[in-house]
C-alpha cells in the first residue's frame, strides 16, 4: 500500500515539473518572438547602435559643436558687428544639440 502512495506521488510530481517546464518553455519562445520582431523592425529602419547613420551623426555634431563654440566667442570678442548672423548661427548649433540628445534618449530601445 504505501508503495502504491509513492508511486502516485512520483506521478504527480512528474506532471507537474512536466506542466512547469513547458509552460516556462512557452514563456521563453514567446519573449524570443517578441523579441525579434522588434530587433527585425528596428534594423529595417537601420537606427542600431553600429549602423554608419550614427559614424555620419557623430562627425556632424563635432562639426557643429565646432562652429557652436566659435560663434559664441567671436560673440563676446569682436563680433558686435556681426551679431545677429552669429545668433542665428548658435541658435541652429543649439537646435542640433537638442535632436541630439532625444536621438540618445532612444538608443537604449534599440539595443
Amino acid at each position: 500500500m504505501t508503495q502504491d502512495v509513492i508511486q502516485k506521488h512520483r506521478d504527480y510530481q512528474k506532471k507537474l515539473r512536466h506542466r512547469i517546464f513547458h509552460s516556462k518553455h512557452e514563456e521563453r519562445r514567446s519573449s524570443q518572438t517578441r523579441e525579434s520582431s522588434v530587433t527585425q523592425r528596428l534594423t529595417m529602419i537601420n537606427i542600431t547602435p553600429t549602423a554608419p547613420f550614427w559614424h555620419y551623426w557623430m562627425l556632424l555634431r563635432v562639426i557643429v559643436v565646432c562652429i557652436s563654440i566659435i560663434t559664441r566667442s567671436i560673440q563676446g570678442g569682436i563680433g558686435a558687428y556681426w551679431r545677429w548672423p552669429l545668433m542665428i548661427a548658435g541658435s541652429f548649433c543649439d537646435s542640433i544639440g537638442l535632436i541630439d540628445i532625444v536621438l540618445k534618449l532612444f538608443v537604449s530601445y534599440c539595443l
